[in-house]
This record gives structure tokens, sequence and C-alpha cells, in this order.
């Protein structure tokens, strides 16, 4: 550097003896005479000194190019399994070493070898691989030969923590014969395929596959593979969600990871699995698939929109979701009703005439009713209850509606109200909600409550329960049963009857 002087109008004038510094001495040096050396990359200021008057100027120092990259060692035979560190050297055009310049790593085959992002190398099957380092757009390389492992022990699995092994958990198999190396590990659950994530020759990290089908819980094979040999174990793994239901609970599960996979762990139990569709389009449906882990004929269906739902939250489980559970005054309404139902069979047995059965014989018609065909249709009158629920008032009021045959079985007969939003399209669940009655709810309705026909011979007599699904039902019900079509019609004390 130099420096001249300068009076006020720009003329030049002798300096006399000039001192030099610099702002920041890390990054350049300047000796007496003005020579300035650049120290490291980084920017300062160049000073100089005359008569008490100073000038500077601004000095930049660039960092020396890389221009030669250099791996060591330039090549390597591994065996599978086996690990190499290499190292790698950054050089400027006159051989000097550079340090603390960036460096990445890759391997051009990692199905041979693979490369850490510091240079670890893990030889993973037979055959070759360059692994190349790059600094600066300048690179270097090393070639490595990988041989398969000769054949040894085979591992072998001494024990597996935790002792419940679930999907996406990790777990740790301790035995012997495994790779320090993780990708020579091979570690299989039940079949499928699980990540090793930290391994040692007697320990390895593992993390339980995520998609495992859906089973229930039992001892699942665990298989670690290492140069073609295996060691087996087993444990216990449960994929599902457990519920533990007692008899005659429920449960409304709405969790979409429930849902997946539920496991009902009672041993020979039988359950009864409803789905609910929640969308509010009454001609929207919703594809659901139901299986199980066991032989069982389920197919896939169609579930029908659901128009109202009203229930109470299970009692031993969760609550019902806020868009379907009912108004809390559901339960009081249904006591109610019962009460009222139980008052109305005192009220009438001292006003009802003759049963039907009787009446018919009396009249010369056959004592059994006819017992219909699918597709015949009626007229039915569905209850409709006052606001204060009494002895006197619960048979008075009625909706008469129109209903369908949908299905006649051994113990039952369906109908459907003609003028439901979903009318005829929903037979063949109702077809299954009746072969469901026959075969197993009238078997079980009579051995716990008694048999629900037993004052058929004194009503219809024709040997089925009716059941009529309709929206006529009064709010806050899903369904009831009404003393008063126990009675035959009474256009004063029984008008609601059906039958008589």
């Amino acid at each position: 550097a130099s420096a001249t002087g300068a009076d006020q109008n720009g003329a030049s004038i002798a300096t006399g003896t000039v001192t030099w510094s610099v702002g920041t001495p890390s990054v350049a040096s300047v000796t007496s005479s003005g020579l300035v050396t650049g120290l490291a990359a980084g920017t300062t200021t160049v000073i100089a000194t005359a008569s008490g008057r100073q000038g500077q100027a601004t000095l930049t120092v660039n960092p020396v190019p890389v221009a030669r990259v250099t791996v060591s060692p330039a090549s390597a035979t591994l065996v599978a399994g086996a690990t190499q560190q290499l190292t790698a050297a950054t050089l400027d055009a006159g051989g000097n070493v550079l340090s603390g310049r960036a460096v990445t790593w890759t391997s051009s085959d990692t199905t041979r070898a693979t490369v850490s992002g510091a240079g670890l190398v893990t030889a993973v099957a037979a055959g070759t691989a360059t692994i190349t380092a790059t600094s600066e757009a300048q690179s270097g390389s090393a070639a490595i030969t990988v041989t398969a492992a000769a054949p040894g022990v085979a591992p072998t699995i001494a024990s597996i923590a935790p002792a419940l092994m679930t999907p996406g958990a990790a777990v740790t198999i301790t035995g012997t014969g495994f790779s320090a190396a993780a990708a020579a590990d091979s570690v299989t659950i039940d079949g499928v395929s699980a990540v090793v994530t930290a391994a040692s020759a007697v320990q390895l990290a593992v993390t339980v596959p995520s998609t495992l089908p859906c089973t229930p819980t039992h001892a699942a094979a665990v298989r670690v593979t290492v140069g073609g040999q295996t060691g087996a174990g087993t444990q216990t793994l449960r994929v599902g969600t457990s519920e533990t239901l007692a008899v005659g609970a429920s449960l409304v599960i709405t969790a979409a990871s429930e849902l997946a996979c539920l496991e009902l762990p009672a041993a020979n139990g039988s359950y009864v699995v409803s789905v609910f569709n929640d969308l509010q389009t009454p001609t929207s449906t919703a594809a659901f698939r139901l299986a199980g882990a066991v032989n069982a004929a389920v197919a896939d269906r169609a579930a029908p929109v659901m128009i109202r739902q009203r229930m109470q939250a299970p009692p031993a489980a969760r609550a019902l979701p806020a868009d379907v559970a009912g108004p809390p005054e559901s339960a009081a309404m249904h006591f109610r009703v019962l009460e009222a139902s139980r008052a109305a069979y005192a009220m009438l047995r001292g006003h009802a005439r003759v049963g039907a059965r009787a009446a018919r014989a009396a009249a010369g018609q056959p004592a059994f009713a006819t017992v219909p065909a699918v597709g015949a249709t009626r007229t039915f009158r569905v209850n409709q209850f006052t606001t204060t629920l009494n002895a006197t008032g619960s048979c008075a009021s009625y909706k008469e509606i129109t209903a369908r045959v949908v299905y006649v079985g051994t113990k039952s007969i369906v109908w459907e109200d003609v003028a439901a939003p979903l009318a005829g399209t929903m037979d063949a669940y109702f077809t299954r909600l009746g072969q469901e009655f026959d075969a197993t709810m009238y078997r079980s309705d009579s051995a716990y409550f008694g048999d629900p026909l037993i004052t058929d011979p004194y009503t219809d007599g024709d040997h089925h329960l009716d059941m009529v699904f309709t929206p006529a039902v009064p709010t806050g019900l899903a369904g009831f049963v009404i003393s008063c079509d126990l009675f035959a019609r009474d256009s004063t004390n029984n008008p609601s009857s059906n039958f008589g």
C-alpha cells in the first residue's frame, strides 16, 4: 500500500513519516513500509497516519479456493457388515492443506456400501462402490470392494424388551452374533420387515412396523438374519386397541385409529356391531369394510344414512359425539314412558273388551291372523306421547302410517313406513335384522326376559313379533313397546291399539 499527502486544495504535499496499521489484525497485517498480507477471509481497513492526519482503504481478503481433494485410504476391501473410516484433505493449488472446508460424502451404490456424513463407510453386500468426497466443486474418491461374509454361527435372540410390542414402538433385541453395522442386520416381526436404528454385536434397537395386519394379541415371530444366518424368537404383539366389555355393556367408537383395528379379547364372546353414518344428506351413503381376524363371511357394505339417533352415553365408556347424542331429557322421558305404560296396562285390564282371537272366533272368522307376504301393506297407529304421560292419556294420541312388509321370518315380521325418506332402499338391512332376531335375539330375549310372544294368543295370534320402522316415533326415543298394543282397540280408552 502507498500513501500521498494533499493540501486543502488537493495539491500534493510531502507527508513526512507514515505509520501503517490495520483495523482487524486477524484478517490482515501490514509492515512499516505498507506491505499488506492477508491472513484470513474477511474485511478490514488499512490505515495510514502522517502528521496527525489519517487516510484509510477497505481491504477484502478472499479465502484460498480448494484446488484438489484427496481421500485416504484410496481403496479398501471390506467384508459385508464391516466398516472403514475415510478422511478427506482439501488442498490449494500449491498443495497446502486448507482447514475448515465443508466436505460432503456420497456412495455410487448404496446397496453395496453406504457412507455417513463423517466419511464412515459400511459394507452392505458383495460388490463395488465408489465413495466420493466433494468440497467447493472439487472431489476425490476411494474405491471400495465388498466381499460376502464367510458363513458363521447363526445369531441368537436371548431376550426382547419390552414385554408387549405395539406398532411404531421401539424394542431392544439382546443376543449374540449380530452385526455392528445396522444395515447388515435384517429383522422381521410377524414376517414384516422392521427398521434397525442402532446395532452392536450383542444388541439391536428396532422399530416395530406400523403396517402390521390387524390380528389378535399373540406371540409374534421375531427373526434376525445376518450374513444369511437366522436366529428366531417370540414376543407378545398387540396390533389393535383392546376394549373389554361386560355383558350388556356398549361402546361408541369414533377415533379412526381405533376403528382401523379393534380387539375384543374376551374368549368365546359374541358381539353386535353397528356402523353409524353421520352424513347429513338423507340420500348419502358411506362405504365401509368390516373384517375379522378369524374365518368369517363378512362382506363389504354401504351404510344407509342415519336420519336421527338418540342414545344415552355408554355408562362405563366414553360419551357420544355431540352431534348424535340425545337430549338430556331422553332418559327421563324413557322412564316416564315405562311408568305410563305400566299404569295404562293396569287401567286397560279393567276396560278392555274381549281379545282379538276370541272376537274373531265369535264372529265365525279364523282364530289366528294370516301371516302377510313380503310386499303387503297395512296401516299402523304409532302412539304419539303427550308432554305429560299418564294412565288415561298415554293411549289416546296416535299417528296413522302405511307400512310395507320387508321381511317375514319364523318369529318376526319387519315393516317399513312407505313414507320414510329411504323407503325401499334398505330392504337388505331390515332382512338381516329380522334374521338376526329369529336366529339369536328371540332366544336371548326369552332366556333373560321371557317369551316376547307370550301375549300373541290374546292379540293378533299370528305367532310373529311385528317390528315397525317409521320416522313417526316421537323425538326423544329410539323405539318403544307400549302396553296400549296389548289390548284390543277401544275408541274411548285405547284408540291407538294396532289390533282388534
